[in-house]
């Protein structure tokens, strides 16, 4: 009924809700623990993805010709570039990945540049066939496939939303700690 002159006035006690998320706030000023709690689990992600030779799509990678020819695993030969793979956690944001100047042809695949092989050790350059002695060869590059080891894969992702609400708890909860 319009007009009827009722009105229900409701109070609401929020000092505990305000005192939480001023603590929330207080605690996630610094983002840089639960990020780099990220950062170590996608290395570990990344090294696993190097175990079992597979990219963050779950496609295994063609295995290389020296992997083959030798056993062994593509992409570790000496193990540096697995060795190299760590993260940085800043302030905002997390890296992770490597800064092995070959990463990037592995990543993405591509051409090596045409290049001049010369002896290192010997006067000339043997290889069963060869008119001999050969002083030095044009070799034209060679095409290296894709084989995927940096990115993000559906495990990964639970992994950074499982982190983050485990911070988020934390932070909530009295005398709670941010870092997942």
């Amino acid at each position: 009924m319009p007009g009827a002159g009722i009105r229900i006035d409701v109070k609401v006690d929020d000092r505990e809700v305000r005192a939480a998320l001023a603590r929330l706030r207080r605690r996630l000023t610094n983002l840089r623990p639960v990020l780099d709690v990220i950062g170590q689990k996608m290395v570990t992600s990344t090294l696993r993805r190097f175990e079992t030779e597979r990219g963050p799509d779950g496609r295994p990678w063609k295995q290389s010709a020296r992997a083959r020819r030798e056993g062994g695993q593509t992409l570790t030969k000496t193990g540096r570039l697995r060795g190299s793979l760590t993260h940085n956690a800043a302030d905002d944001y997390v890296e992770w990945g490597t800064n092995v100047e070959y990463a990037p042809i592995h990543q993405f695949g591509g051409r090596t540049p045409a290049r001049t092989i010369v002896p290192r050790y010997a006067k000339a350059l043997f290889w069963p066939g060869a008119r001999h002695p050969v002083s030095r060869v044009r070799h034209p590059g060679s095409l290296i496939p894709a084989r995927p080891f940096l990115g993000l894969d559906d495990d990964d992702r639970r992994a950074i939303e499982q982190t983050i609400s485990r911070a988020l708890r934390r932070a909530v909860s009295r005398g709670g700690n941010a870092v997942a």
